[in-house]
């Protein structure tokens, strides 16, 4: 049986790294479609990836490299001949070892047509490793603890971490005589998962039954009332004790894990807002427990919280000494700031004279200026002139990037692509899905609807 485009993939991924590919349906649609044939595109796709540079160094000699792909792919050392035919091969071709498993793969189909012994073995050995690696990765996208620990510890450098370590020994050992059970490939996820789970997945925030209650001041019509709380929350409103409330979020029942990085989704006025504002100390809960083991930053301030008739330089200064609590390295951050905003002279006069414009690059420059454990971040923040907007977005992702744990609401589906692997679906203030984004993402566009 010749392989089809999806076991393709899923065989040259295991051949380089020895695992199974997270989203192979993203990179077949996303990365790999076009005019070249799947084995080409890969090629290219791969050899940009930090973890392919890491494996296949080029201090690391050629015929450790194609040892590395038999054992991946056959579950065994190459053979003398084998070697020196493939290194032969490389040496003569202006192709490098990223192109060597596509032909690993089509010759070991060909030669099982003509019923080479070796060829058959090796055939139905990366058959069962391709099955495995299917069956792996449908357990760990369908379970967000499991999705959340199928990442690397770091990217630049590479290094890969517990959990992917113990998968890609599991599929080492997968040969061609391995019988494919379901539940052994679960209890395999499960144990690997509960080594590592202390360390790797205690909570940052654990969130119980929580509800939140806004009440509504003033003496203007219901009808006022109703149109602009429905514009802000979609909450519904209520009467208690001659007091009209809304009831912006309701029984959340929600654990974010630190190192998790998690997408808020919803329409306007499903309550991300509010509930970062739960998060970040700003709301308290009306009934329910939040507890919060992390010290949260949250950027969704978009004003300073400090008088106007402050100078730029003292509220950069008292945002240090809040944040570091130390006066050494003041004046390095201070030249940061004033390079970064642009600001110049002005950022010595009072915030008053400042236009829109020059206080958000003074925010902006200010809030990213230091690394944080945890972000809770709204899309809505601002970074002001159109000018200052591509260098503000850089930094961003270098900011986001450096953070542990991350929670970002947005309506930005690249922007949650880039940054997010788990997703939180809002509707009218409660919690309607939990999972991997793009299974979130799915979700928010096709049956989010039925719910409304």
């Amino acid at each position: 049986m010749e392989l089809d485009e999806k076991q393709l993939l899923i065989g040259l991924y295991l051949a380089y790294f020895g695992r199974p590919l997270r989203y192979y349906e993203e990179v077949i649609y996303f990365h790999l479609k076009g005019d070249q044939i799947i084995s080409e595109a890969f090629s290219t796709f791969i050899s940009n990836l930090s973890e392919f540079h890491h494996t296949y160094s080029a201090s690391k000699p050629i015929e450790h490299q194609i040892n590395d792909l038999y054992n991946n792919l056959f579950c065994r050392d190459v053979d003398n001949d084998g070697l020196m035919y493939w290194s032969n091969t490389l040496k003569s071709s202006s192709k490098g070892i990223e192109s060597l498993a596509n032909n690993l793969i089509y010759d070991t189909y060909q030669l099982t047509i003509l019923n080479n012994n070796q060829a058959i073995i090796d055939y139905r050995t990366l058959l069962n490793k391709i099955e495995v690696c299917n069956c792996l990765i449908d357990i760990i996208r369908n379970n967000n603890k499991y999705n959340s620990l199928y990442n690397p510890i770091s990217y630049e450098p590479w290094i890969s971490g517990y959990f992917i370590d113990e998968i890609k020994s599991f599929i080492r050992k997968v040969d061609s005589k391995y019988q494919l059970s379901i539940n052994a490939l679960d209890n395999f996820i499960q144990n690997s998962f509960y080594k590592i789970h202390n360390q790797f997945l205690s909570p940052a925030i654990i969130i119980n039954n929580i509800s939140l209650d806004i009440p509504i001041l003033g003496s203007e019509s219901r009808n006022i009332k109703r149109s602009i709380i429905n514009s802000v929350t979609g909450g519904a409103l209520s009467k208690k004790k001659g007091l009209m409330t809304v009831k912006a979020l309701s029984n959340l029942n929600l654990v974010i894990n630190k190192g998790e990085r998690v997408a808020l989704i919803g329409h306007n006025g499903s309550g991300k807002s509010c509930l970062l504002r739960l998060i970040s100390g700003i709301y308290k809960p009306s009934s329910g427990s939040i507890d919060i083991e992390v010290e949260v930053y949250p950027m969704i301030q978009k004003s300073f919280l400090t008088s106007d008739e402050l100078t730029g330089v003292d509220a950069a200064k008292a945002f240090y000494l809040m944040s570091s609590n130390r006066k050494k390295d003041y004046q390095e951050y201070l030249d940061d700031i004033i390079e970064f905003s642009g600001l110049g002279s002005y950022i010595y006069l009072p915030i008053k004279t400042y236009s829109d414009g020059m206080s958000a690059r003074l925010l902006f420059s200010i809030l990213t200026s230091c690394k944080h454990d945890f972000l809770v971040i709204d899309e809505g923040f601002g970074t002001g002139d159109t000018d200052f907007y591509e260098k503000a977005e850089k930094r961003m992702k270098s900011f986001i990037e450096e953070t542990g744990t991350l929670i970002l609401a947005s309506h930005s589906e690249e922007l949650l692509t880039k940054f997010c692997d788990r997703g939180i679906v809002l509707s009218k203030g409660s919690l309607v899905f939990d999972g991997p984004l793009s299974h979130s993402l799915s979700f928010y566009h096709h049956d989010l609807n039925d719910l409304v």
